[in-house]
């Protein structure tokens, strides 16, 4: 589970070259501001969205790194949920896709 966290954590820490290092450091930048704004939100906040890798090692929890990847692994499956219920919802508003009105 460590070395899974560390290429999830932290893989662009060293500077590497090339344009692919590049554009994956970008994202990898985007992925930790999203999980950090996620995780901040008055309501669900860190019940659904946990703090990004790095925060949850560092603000001394006591879990275990299995436990961290876990809670990881939660917050990207509840970040694609969102992402699919959000453009479902703007497919159905635009009438790309027809929506029963009661469910």
């Amino acid at each position: 589970a460590l070395v899974r966290l560390m290429q999830l954590g932290g893989p662009y820490q060293y500077s590497q070259p090339g344009l692919k290092a590049g554009v994956g450091r970008s994202f990898w930048i985007l992925n930790f501001l999203v999980r950090i704004t996620l995780s901040k939100l008055p309501v669900v906040g860190e019940r659904v969205f946990h703090p990004p890798i790095f925060q949850l090692i560092q603000r001394g929890y006591r879990l275990s790194y299995r436990s961290i990847l876990a809670l990881a692994h939660q917050t990207t499956a509840a970040i694609w949920t969102a992402i699919f219920l959000v453009a479902l919802a703007v497919a159905s508003a635009s009438g790309l896709i027809p929506l029963p009105l009661s469910l």
